[in-house]
């Protein structure tokens, strides 16, 4: 597995931060909002300008990627 950091897209704004787990390939494992990071919980909702901290099976970070940024289409 391997740690990724990516911001969040505003398109993901408003909802859970559960929504952008993979199942079997990636977890957001921590948010960092404003500065201050915190453990993900279940009832954490994404907002504009959070980073996510994700835990990726190797060789899935460009899925996870792609998942990301297909938000709101």
């Amino acid at each position: 597995v391997v740690v990724v950091e990516r911001a969040v897209a505003p398109s993901w704004a408003g909802r859970p931060l559960t929504a952008i787990d993979i199942p079997g390939v990636a977890r957001a494992m921590a948010v960092s909002r404003m500065g201050t990071a915190q453990v993900a919980t279940p009832d954490l909702v994404t907002q504009d300008g959070d980073v996510v901290y994700l835990v990726v099976a190797a060789g899935h970070v460009g899925e996870v990627d792609k998942h990301l940024a297909e938000a709101g289409r």
